[in-house]
């Protein structure tokens, strides 16, 4: 059998590059035929780690609000979940998991953190983790730092 103008026997590899990664006693050391610039082209590359050339995973474009949301509603659930497990009565598993909520929204650090509070705040609301007064009270102190914040955005 021929390849690129060379003679093979039956058995040898037909491949130079089988036969240069292997190594031999005719073509010498075993040796790396990928480039040390170009990653990926040869499985044999000695490199470890991602490439600098490989696609990052994509970005993950939820929204800060998005995402605070249904972290508060998971550990809602979650907290709900463990009170019925233990057996406890319906009353106190919604307190739990009440308690559960508050202690998952995020803390009021800059503007879009504030924003996630105050969309964590009205869905709290809508789920009855919040009663009336004290929804309206925390939506009112949001208010406050959101005012206080593009202020202080303002004087920089």
């Amino acid at each position: 059998m021929r390849f690129l103008g060379k003679q093979y026997a039956k058995g040898e590899s037909q491949s130079p590059v089988d036969s240069k990664v292997g190594g031999d006693e005719r073509n010498g050391p075993a040796r790396s035929t990928s480039h040390p610039l170009r990653p990926g082209r040869n499985s044999g590359s000695s490199r470890t780690g991602p490439s600098p050339w490989a696609k990052d995973p994509p970005r993950d474009r939820t929204s800060l609000a998005a995402r605070a949301v249904a972290k508060c509603q998971d550990e809602y659930h979650h907290a709900y979940a463990i009170a019925k497990e233990k057996g406890l009565a319906q009353p106190k598993a919604l307190r739990m998991a009440s308690v559960a909520y508050k202690f998952a929204m995020p803390r009021v650090e800059s503007l879009n953190a504030l924003r996630a509070a105050i969309t964590c705040i009205a869905q709290g609301i809508a789920l009855e983790v919040f009663d009336g007064r004290d929804g309206s009270q925390l939506l009112y102190a949001a208010q406050v730092a959101m005012s206080t914040l593009k202020a202080k955005g303002k004087k920089k």
